[in-house]
This record gives C-alpha cells, structure tokens and sequence, in this order.
C-alpha cells in the first residue's frame, strides 16, 4: 500500500493535491484509484507489490480531413509498471487476506432453462419413451431449482439475522437460533460469512471478545478464522495510520485486538516496525529537526539536516507494443545516480564519486511516500515528473524533506 505525505485534503476516499501547476484529484481505493491530474488528463491507476497498472482514459480527436468530416477512432494507452529491482523495500507489506467463498451460487437458473428446455422437447415428442424421460428430466431440474432456491432463502435469513449482532450477542445461542434447518455445507459457509461480519462489528464498536470463543461453538477451522482476524487486524493498523497520526487510545486498541485474537506474534512484529516507523514521522513532523554531521563542507547559513546512502532513479519504458488499437507500454526504474543524498535548509541532493546534483529546497511541493515500491517522489515546481529518490532510511529521508520544505 502506498502512504502519502502530501500539501492537500483528504475528504473520505477523495484526494485533492494542490501545487503551482495546478488541482489534481483521485479518488478510489488502496490498490485502485480513479484521477484527474492538473493538466485535465483522466487516468485510471490499479495494482500492488511490483506489478502496476495505468491506463490514460480516452480522448476524441477530431480527424485532420475536412472533406470527410469523420472523427478518428479513440485513442488508448495503457501502462504497466515493473519492479526492476534497484529500490530499497523497507518491510513487506504483502497481505494474504481470506478470500471468502462465496454464500450463493450464480448459476443456478441454468438448471431452470434447462428443465424448461426438457419439458417442451417432451411436450412435443411423439416418441413416448423419450417424452417420458424428458419430462421427468425437466421436472427433477425444476424441482432443483426450487429447492435451491428455498436453500439460499434460508441461508440468506439466517446471515442477515447474525451479521448484525454486536459483541455482546455473538453467543452459541445465538448461532444455534439463527442456524437451525440447514445442513453442514451451509453451516460451514455460513460461520465463515457471520465471523467476518463479527469481527467487523467488534472493530466498529470497538468492544472485543476472545477469537477462541466464538471457534469453539462456530463450525470453523481455526486456520481460517485466525486469517480473518489477521485481516481485521491489519486493516485496522494500517487504516489508523493512514492519517500518518497513532493516538495512545488507537495504540490500546490494536493491543487489544493482538490479545484477544490471538495474533501470531511474527505479525504483530511487522505491524509494530510499521506502527514505529509511523511514530518517528508524527515526531519529525512535531519536533524541530536536529542539526546532523555533513562530508562536505556548508554554504554559510545552511543548516543540515539529513545524510545516508540512496539513489536517484528515473522512469523509463522498457517495452513497448500496439494491438487493437492499444498502445501498451511496461515501465520501470532506471539507475540515474546513487551515493549519498543529502537534506539541507538549502537543497535535497545526490552526491556520486565528483558529481553533485542539488535541488532548491523551496522549490519541493510535495512528498509521495511509496513502501510498497521502497521509493519516495519529490514533486519540484519547476519539474514535469516528480525525482525518485529510494534509500535505506526510506521513512527518515521522506519525512526530513517534507519538514524542511515546510519550514522555506
């Protein structure tokens, strides 16, 4: 998932960036978002972990022959970012979340056209063995259907009467009440459908009870209820940190939730290298940023601010082709310098063998922090395309820079 330290509002899923060049707005979810940059350009964004996706919506053009008064076809393109390799991955935030299995089937109808279909090819055969058999195929298809039917009714009042029920119901009298006349395959889809829906309610009311004890009455495999809980668990971390703040109360919280579902403890060690991570930008943010040691001499005034190993990539198309009327595009990061980056009152910069490439430091409009791809952008004022910085202090060096473009 990506973390943004931005100049601009959130409102809900809705981003609205400002900068000199102008609004840009997107909205969507982690993995997949819906934009429009400020040179009015609309864009669909998707992917995770590697492997991304763009896609430039299309534009109408009007045809440069006036004698046909045609338009021509829509142009698309679409772009797919690749992981080359070259950025530091600070943590692994890969999640594999329990897929649910789904409660009802969707193709169940088949069986009533089909006995539809068998029973007028039996109302109109002459053969009376093969009318027999048809007709008695058709039934037995509708009467499958109709049971099947009945079945999801049930299934679908016996979810809807549990999903809603607070902690303090979410008792085996409870299940046993809501449960009753269905047999073992729809109870075990059932248990696994009521305790994702618990667990959520448990986070909303913020009122927990022990995992254990809702698996000791549900007919549930324990593997599959501890991965619903790790998937709670971790949307909760990571949704009390997209705001970049942790309040002590939310901190309790996700202690409480470590306790009473059991969370293994290698997974509460990652989250709490992310939730620590998290505490070191809230304080850069609130302290005044400590003067670090330089390797080269200052400008009179400047003060330093930040020093460590990293690289300056650069995007580049690696592959590029056309088919139906698509231009597709694979792009991935390019090695531009790597060495030492610096933060100054004055400049961000890279520093390799003689060379040395400063940036203003009043010139930075805003800081894109990615994990997910170990890299953090620097939107310049006077730059079209944002510098890729990555480095081993991923969280530090994102978090200096906006405090000292902050303070210019």
């Amino acid at each position: 998932m990506g973390f943004y330290l931005r100049k601009g509002f959130n409102f809900g899923p809705l981003r609205v960036n400002l900068s000199k060049s102008g609004l840009g707005i997107s909205a969507g979810v982690t993995g997949a978002r819906i934009g429009i940059n400020s040179q009015g350009r609309t864009y669909v964004h998707g992917g995770r972990h590697g492997l991304y996706y763009r896609k430039n919506l299309p534009i109408g053009n009007k045809s440069t022959s006036s004698s046909k008064g045609k338009t021509s076809n829509l142009s698309l393109e679409e772009e797919m970012f690749s992981d080359t390799g070259l950025t530091y991955k600070i943590m692994d935030l890969t999640r594999q979340k329990l897929v649910l299995e789904p409660l009802f089937s969707s193709d169940r109808k088949i069986y009533l056209y089909l006995g539809l279909s068998a029973l007028l090819v039996g109302i109109f055969s002459t053969a009376m063995i093969f009318k027999l058999m048809m007709l008695l195929t058709g039934a037995l298809m509708i009467t499958w259907f109709i049971l099947g039917k009945l079945r999801q009714k049930n299934l679908k009042k016996s979810l809807e009467s549990l999903q809603g029920l607070s902690a303090d119901q979410q008792t085996e009298a409870n299940w046993i009440q809501n449960s009753q006349g269905l047999n073992q395959n729809d109870l075990r889809l059932l248990a696994i459908h009521t305790l994702d829906a618990w667990l959520e309610n448990q986070v909303r009311d913020g009122q927990l009870i022990p995992l254990e004890n809702l698996v000791m009455f549900l007919p549930i495999d324990r593997e599959k209820a501890l991965s619903l809980a790790l998937g709670h668990y971790n949307e909760v971390v990571h949704s009390v940190l997209a705001d970049h703040q942790l309040e002590d109360s939310e901190n309790e919280f996700i202690e409480s939730i470590e306790d009473n579902w059991s969370i293994p403890a290698d997974e509460i060690q990652q989250e709490r290298k992310l939730i620590d991570s998290f505490r070191m930008l809230r304080q850069i943010q609130q302290e005044e940023l400590p003067l670090k040691s330089f390797s080269r001499d200052l400008v009179a005034g400047e003060k330093p601010y930040f020093e460590g190993e990293g690289r300056l990539l650069v995007l580049r198309v690696l592959d590029s082709w056309q088919a139906n009327r698509v231009r597709y595009k694979t792009k991935g990061y390019q090695l531009d310098m790597e060495g030492i980056i610096r933060i100054s009152s004055r400049v961000v910069e890279i520093h390799e063998g003689r060379n040395i490439r400063s940036y203003p430091i009043r010139q930075v409009e805003d800081v894109h922090l990615s994990l997910g791809e170990g890299i953090v952008e620097v939107f310049m004022s006077n730059r079209k395309q944002p510098l890729v910085f990555t480095a081993p202090d991923l969280f530090e060096f994102s978090a200096v820079l906006l405090k000292a473009s902050g303070q210019n």
